[in-house]
């Protein structure tokens, strides 16, 4: 998706930025090798010429670069010889629209609410530039999704602000465990989940499916019906969290199926971060799957210690053993035994220092940014899919 871009927009850029003679235009070539389809060039304002984000003899003031924008696809900001800095998020649509709906467990609130610092979506509408005043921490300015820059690039600016943070705030301290976090090789922890363990056939699945109490549903994502979604990548994403129940969490199996139903469309086998469209959302809905269907007939969820089988086992009590599953109870201590499960080995809350820490891969990391919290509401998901069992 995109924006239309027109001068009311922006008008929403913080003046201060409008001071500096830091402006060009751009125009939007068709490039088939970009993921956005295509490449932005950007254009001196006065002459029509190239412009260069090192080259100051090529930038404008505000005003020239807004009058001279209709002929081009709008304006853009150089930062370098600034006091700024930016931070792009980019190919981040189920994000985005997370974040219009008021969520709080996604990227975009997380750095947007972490900055405190003016924000616009970018001009694909799948992500959002901030600006900063201050200074980036050294090391990498790029990864995958995440860019960071305070010299040598220019940020477009469509005044479609986020909302929140209207002024631009000084980010030198702020921005360093998002550098680090994003940039730096670390990673926010990922929920412990067993072994898929659903032994049926994808024929079987998808029967068993279809004949469950909330059958309908799965009917109509699998015929290919949107009707009920905002967006296709919201039924996709529906889907795909049905099957990570039904399957056990086997993304063979999950992808397989996809495949099979009516929403599978040519977007699914898109490369994206290294990876496919397709792969990232089984990969999150495995994620956000706290329970998993069980030969039993029943919902549950079983956890990473296994009972342990009679002290004198036979092969009949031994695999009755290997195949129970605990419930968690409905309380606090269940939801607490539910976030232990899945985190446990990555996050800790010092009593002393009065903090929660997690562990990002390589050390152990101060949350500054709500990794607690976004845990939490994953796990408050994981309880939202169990509750099914008590329908």
């Amino acid at each position: 998706m995109g924006f239309k871009i027109s001068c009311d927009d922006y008008d929403k850029i913080p003046d201060e930025m409008k001071q500096l003679p830091n402006w060009i235009c751009w125009k939007a070539v068709p490039d088939e090798r970009s993921h956005s389809g295509i490449r932005k060039i950007p254009i001196d304002a006065k002459t029509g010429a190239a412009a260069s984000s090192t080259g100051k003899g090529t930038w404008s003031d505000f005003n020239t670069a807004l009058s001279a924008s209709g002929r081009y696809s709008g304006i853009a900001f150089v930062f370098t010889d600034s006091p700024y800095f930016g931070v792009d998020l980019d190919d981040m649509p189920e994000d985005i629209e997370d974040f219009r709906n008021g969520g709080s467990s996604n990227r975009i609130a997380e750095f947007v609410h972490a900055l405190k610092s003016y924000a616009a979506y970018s001009q694909s509408g799948n992500g959002i530039h901030i600006i900063c005043r201050g200074s980036l921490p050294p090391g990498r300015r790029k990864s995958a999704k995440y860019e960071m820059y305070e010299t040598g690039r220019y940020f477009i600016m469509t005044g479609n602000f986020c909302g929140g943070y209207a002024d631009i705030a000084d980010c030198t301290q702020t921005v360093k465990p998002l550098h680090e976090k994003y940039l730096g090789g670390g990673h926010e922890p990922a929920p412990r989940l067993p072994a898929a363990s659903v032994t049926l056939s994808v024929n079987e699945i998808i029967e068993k499916a279809l004949n469950a109490k909330n059958g309908d549903k799965f009917a109509r994502l699998y015929s290919g019906d949107i009707s009920e979604y905002g967006s296709q990548s919201e039924a996709d994403m529906a889907l795909c969290n049905l099957l990570a129940f039904w399957t056990g969490r086997d993304g063979d199996k999950m992808d397989t199926i996809f495949r099979t139903s009516g929403l599978m469309r040519e977007k699914w086998d898109r490369r994206q971060s290294g990876t496919t469209y397709g792969a990232i959302t089984i990969a999150k809905a495995i994620a956000e799957c706290g329970t998993i269907y069980s030969s039993g007939e029943q919902y549950s969820q079983t956890i990473a210690a296994t009972p342990k089988p009679d002290p004198k086992p036979t092969p009949d009590n031994e695999l009755a053993a290997d195949r129970r599953t605990v419930k968690y109870s409905l309380d606090d201590m269940g939801n607490a035994a539910r976030f232990v499960d899945f985190y446990g080995t990555d996050i800790r809350y010092s009593y002393t220092d009065k903090r929660w820490l997690y562990y990002d891969g390589r050390k152990w990391c101060t949350d500054l940014n709500g990794t607690a919290e976004r845990l939490a509401d994953c796990a408050i998901r994981a309880m939202k899919a169990e509750a099914k069992a008590y329908i």
